[in-house]
């Protein structure tokens, strides 16, 4: 307890020295009293990343060891060892510390320091870098993080940089950020989209009917001759119904009766006429005789040779 509060009064009289300074600007130094008031009741309470953040504050409005410090402590405390490590970092390389602080802050970053990476960050004084959710400091700077992979970010007026850094434990990356990253190239232009493609319907196969072909007269004429089965099977029922209707003109004798039979006598006969006309035409494609095929010039040929008795001619035509 003793030891707690011989630091506050330390931090106290130190922030004290270098807020009263006479170069000291009178709003810098009220803000920066106001902070360390907070952090140092933020830190009396227990919470100790508040108290951190005033401390840095107190850091950002006046340059000198104690501020820097006191965050680090309150790090600690948050059990933040890489914030702790950047704040001890920068405590001994501002001016304000004496040499028994100088002697602790060391003592506490080197055992820090066994189990972080660190990199050592080089460009305008006017630039922000901090790595991920760190400490924001201004180069030159030294930022520590856990081993592994992390985005160092850097705050270029409205412009803001991400560089990729691999950290090992208790080794230093030196990097210089003076000259700012190149533009990336633009993405080409995407291809306007294909047009739309319109299903169109498939023209129907035409199917060429040469009525001179054996197969052609062979299927009309099979056609023609189950039509002229069936015009015989009408004409054969009309037939029986003529009788019918003769035999009651002739019970009856009435115009009604006698119109009936006379119609029914006609369409009897037109039911025979077509059947023989079909039947006809088709057994005649049917028999109809295959066209044989003509001998061409092409089959034509012939031969001399010669014999005994002279010469002999041979060919066909």
């Amino acid at each position: 307890m003793n030891s707690t509060i011989f630091r506050h009064l330390f931090f106290a009289l130190t922030l004290l020295v270098f807020i009263a300074s006479p170069m000291a600007q009178a709003d810098d130094a009220a803000e920066a009293r106001q902070q360390y008031n907070e952090g140092k009741k933020a830190l009396d309470e227990g919470r100790f990343r508040e108290a951190a953040l005033h401390f840095e504050a107190t850091t950002r409005l006046r340059k000198h060891g104690a501020g820097p410090y006191a965050a680090a402590m309150a790090w600690e405390k948050a059990e933040q060892p890489a914030r702790a490590a950047d704040n001890f970092s920068l405590a001994l390389e501002l001016p304000g510390l004496d040499a028994k602080s100088k002697k602790e802050a060391q003592k506490h970053l080197d055992a820090l320091r066994q189990s972080l990476g660190a990199v050592a960050v080089t460009g305008p004084e006017d630039l922000v870098v901090h790595l991920e959710d760190s400490t924001e400091l201004s180069p030159p700077a030294r930022l520590h993080g856990t081993p592994g992979s992390h985005v160092l970010i850097v705050v270029r007026g409205d412009i803001t940089e991400k560089r990729e850094v691999e950290l090992t434990a208790g080794e230093v990356v030196d990097l210089d950020v003076t000259e700012p990253l190149p533009e990336p190239e633009p993405e080409p232009a995407a291809p306007p989209p294909p047009p739309p493609l319109i299903d169109e319907p498939e023209p129907e196969p035409v199917v060429h009917v040469d009525p001179s072909s054996p197969k052609t007269r062979k299927i009309i004429g099979y056609s023609a001759v189950g039509a002229g089965v069936v015009s015989a099977g009408v004409a054969v029922a009309l037939g029986f119904k003529t009788l019918s209707a003769r035999d009651t003109f002739e019970e009856q004798r009435t115009q009604q009766s006698y119109d009936d039979a006379k119609q029914l006598r006609l369409w009897t006969n037109v039911a025979w006429a077509g059947a023989v006309v079909l039947g006809g035409v088709g057994t005649t494609l049917l028999l109809w005789p295959e066209d044989k095929p003509r001998k061409t010039t092409e089959d034509s040929s012939f031969s001399l040779s010669a014999t005994p008795t002279g010469v002999q001619l041979r060919g066909s035509f």
